[in-house]
């Protein structure tokens, strides 16, 4: 594994760990701050801000024992990378898809979007 494959997966598990505990200091790690989050959930449309998306995560956990969240895939070039993710057994039951695009900035990896499919 090379150190920008690495270094991709340490920032990728700093944003699941920060959304199985509900923990906004390692989204705050993971992301950079004018990073968006788009989506559609039962019918509704979410495009969140940074902010917007901390607010939505703090103290809201989405594991209860049961939460699954796999690297798919890394494609990394030299300083961009795409990332997809599976999430299951959510704790209200929701599948996800997510695909993620980070930035090399100042050698630094940071996910500035954060795009998902609800799968069930």
């Amino acid at each position: 594994m090379s150190t920008a494959h690495a270094d991709i997966t340490a920032v990728m598990q700093k944003y699941i760990d920060g959304a199985a505990r509900g923990d906004a200091s390692l989204i705050r790690e993971a992301f950079h701050p004018t990073a968006y989050w788009h989506g559609v959930m039962h019918g509704t449309d979410y495009a969140m801000n940074f902010d917007d998306f901390i607010a939505y995560v703090d103290g809201q956990p989405c594991d209860d024992g049961s939460f699954v969240a796999t690297i798919e895939s890394i494609t990394q070039d030299a300083t961009t990378a795409r990332v997809v993710v599976t999430e299951t057994g959510d704790v209200n039951g929701m599948e996800f898809r997510d695909y993620f695009s980070l930035v090399n900035y100042a050698g630094t990896w940071k996910i500035v979007n954060k795009t998902f499919v609800l799968t069930n």
